[in-house]
């Protein structure tokens, strides 16, 4: 357990340092990386049940990155063409959170937050 929290730590260190060279929408937090979570979404394909640590990294960031922003973070990734590649939609995301552990009030009944939204 402790190694798994050590690798979400240097996960979310990795993610601010990266995330500060992308250009995100208005609204959206400067810490989402749309594109680079989205790249980790092939990570839970096959594994909604019991997802892996890379796909529940991925699952966790992209719900709790801006939850409460005008534009949440889980928005411009599953507008991503790698996360669309892969099959998954934003309630499949929605349902590996509490799986994944999550403690936000999210779960595969959550509405879709990024209806109205305007598309990249």
């Amino acid at each position: 357990m402790e190694r798994s929290c050590r690798q979400l730590v240097l996960f979310f260190l990795f993610l601010a340092a990266s995330s500060s060279a992308t250009v995100l929408e208005p609204g959206t937090s400067q810490y989402c990386a749309p594109s680079w979570l989205a790249d980790m979404a092939p990570d839970c394909v096959g594994g909604l049940e019991k997802p892996r640590l890379p796909c529940c990294m991925m699952v966790m960031a992209t719900v709790g990155m801006g939850f409460d922003d005008e534009v949440p973070c889980i928005c411009p990734v599953v507008r991503e063409p790698a996360f669309l590649a892969t099959g998954l939609n934003i309630y499949d995301i929605f349902s590996l959170y509490p799986v994944c552990q999550g403690v936000l009030p999210v779960g595969p009944d959550t509405p879709d937050p990024c209806k109205g939204q305007p598309r990249e």
